[in-house]
């Protein structure tokens, strides 16, 4: 991922993330509703952790093979190192 990723805020819970393809500009929603309880409090539902967790699926995959929405349960159930990745992520 050489683009930065843009987050912006839009519901209780939910990030529009955007970045650069090769394609041009790819959005998705980013839904971190109940990270708290998901990650035993390791991760909180804000901006930072939006950003990690763009930022680590950005860095697994291309922006354009991002779904439309993003829900944080099942990143955390597709890569069982995903709540330590997006910690240490967020807290670069």
């Amino acid at each position: 991922m050489n683009e930065p990723v843009t987050i912006e805020p839009r519901h209780h819970g939910g990030y529009l993330v955007r970045a650069q393809s090769s394609d041009g500009p790819v959005g998705s929603v980013l839904l971190l509703e109940g990270v708290d309880d998901l990650t035993g409090g390791l991760l909180g539902d804000d901006e930072a952790t939006a950003r990690a967790t763009a930022e680590f699926l950005l860095s697994h995959q291309d922006p354009t093979d991002l779904p439309a929405t993003i829900e944080i349960d099942e990143v955390l159930a597709a890569y069982p190192d995903a709540a330590q990745e997006i910690l240490a992520r967020r807290e670069r």
